[in-house]
């Protein structure tokens, strides 16, 4: 099979413009706070990351204490923190002022 230089050459003038909008995400650290999404479709929920294993791979836990392997696609920072309320995992969010004031 030989190569189409046509082909060839489109290629080389369309890499220029695709890679000019990828990125890689930034790395989320533990203890981060995130939404992440449980199923695919579904409400995200709020969450933190608990550990890294590998590039790009974050096991996140729920609010309700389960915890999730999630990509780093279905898992996006929010500065929103959840807390605990009660030992029956009732949950309430609250606003995390920027400069750690309330």
């Amino acid at each position: 099979m030989g190569h189409n230089p046509k082909r060839e050459q489109r290629k080389k003038s369309v890499k220029p413009y695709y890679n000019n909008a990828a990125y890689n995400k930034p790395t989320l650290k533990q203890n981060h706070n995130v939404v992440f999404e449980r199923k695919a479709n579904e409400k995200w929920i709020h969450g933190k990351i608990v550990d890294y294993p590998h590039n790009q791979t974050y096991i996140v836990q729920s609010q309700a204490g389960t915890t999730y392997r999630r990509n780093r696609l279905h898992s996006r920072p929010t500065k929103i923190e959840a807390l605990a309320i009660s030992p029956q995992y009732e949950w309430k969010a609250r606003e995390i002022h920027p400069w750690g004031k309330q």
